[in-house]
């Protein structure tokens, strides 16, 4: 491609897109939110891995916060498993998390313990092999409480994700 003295080209992006803005609820939920022919929960080919950019926005007055996002991998029967999450008490700015999961070879034996609603004790990963979907949850718990849709104090999530092929 040629540039021209008087252009410059658009950087380049790489991972497609999970959620743009969405707002982290107050119960648990999936954070999906992009429009066709996007779907969710995403569908993982065997052997592969998964890198997630995690931007967290805190807009409005917060004064306590504890959010967090947690990628969960499963299998056809709707058994979700939390592979990587982040944990944060962050009132204002942005923070950025990598989740990363999947790996060739893992051996763990670990116990899916948490509850929905509840967050991880920390921000941490399990070494296991992805199931055959992904999907990332969230929720955000702050005061004052948001009292709308739009305007107030309320925490957003912009996340990126990229499979990774193994073989």
């Amino acid at each position: 491609m040629s540039t021209f003295p008087n252009t410059i080209p658009p950087p380049q992006s790489d991972g497609m897109p999970y959620c743009d803005a969405a707002v982290l609820p107050a119960s648990e939920a999936d954070l999906f939110n992009e429009p066709a022919p996007f779907r969710t929960p995403i569908p993982i080919l065997y052997a592969q891995a998964i890198m997630a950019v995690v931007k967290l926005t805190a807009s409005g007055t917060i004064s306590t916060n504890s959010s967090y996002v947690v990628l969960q991998t499963a299998l056809e029967d709707e058994t979700w498993v939390d592979v990587a999450w982040c944990v944060t008490t962050f009132t204002s700015g942005i923070v950025t998390f990598v989740l990363s999961a999947g790996m060739l070879g893992a051996n763990a034996a670990v116990q899916n313990s948490r509850v929905k609603g509840t967050a991880p004790g920390s921000t941490g990963t399990a070494a296991i092999q992805l199931g055959g979907r992904i999907r990332l949850v969230g929720q955000s718990t702050i005061s004052p409480t948001p009292t709308g849709s739009s305007g107030g104090p309320q925490v957003t999530a912009d996340i990126r994700f990229r499979e990774i092929g193994l073989r």
